[in-house]
């Protein structure tokens, strides 16, 4: 969360962004396409950076609500990121929205729900995890620490 999955996303933006230059050279003279890779980058930072206090936070905070701000981060940044790009998309090229809507956006979108249920499934039914952020925590308060032990 704080190192790998930022700069994969980084990297996949840079490599998307040349494609498309790629695909159409003549984007590079339209203003619009400046304001749009801008937008874009700001865009890409900030997932980064939540991404980044998401993993900074479980590595220091070891509480239940680091898990479950972690778990919110997960859901909300694809699909605010997605939103925000179509949004960019139309805004700066002056096209309508549905336009925008195709199988690549879902796709987007797929693989960005696909890992947070993975990560929420870990979270949530990890052994390791419960050890670590709810050991100390019943009901909310902190008490002494109550170890999932294996069982046979």
């Amino acid at each position: 969360l704080m190192i790998i999955s930022p700069l994969s996303n980084l990297g996949q933006l840079s490599i998307n962004l040349e494609k498309a230059l790629k695909a159409n050279p003549n984007l590079a003279a339209l203003p619009a396409w400046g304001n749009y890779e801008t937008s874009a980058w700001m865009l890409g930072w900030l997932a980064a950076a939540a991404s980044f206090f998401a993993g900074y936070r479980l590595l220091k905070h070891h509480s239940p609500q680091s898990v479950q701000i972690t778990i919110i981060i997960l859901w909300c940044a694809p699909i605010l990121t997605l939103i925000a790009d179509m949004y960019f998309t139309s805004y700066f090229f002056n096209i309508s929205l549905s336009s925008v809507l195709d199988a690549g956006v879902f796709r987007d979108l797929f693989k960005g729900l696909a890992a947070a249920s993975i990560w929420t499934l870990y979270l949530k039914l990890s052994r390791r995890v419960k050890n670590t952020y709810y050991a100390g925590f019943q009901n909310g308060e902190a008490g002494e620490p109550v170890r999932s032990e294996p069982t046979l």
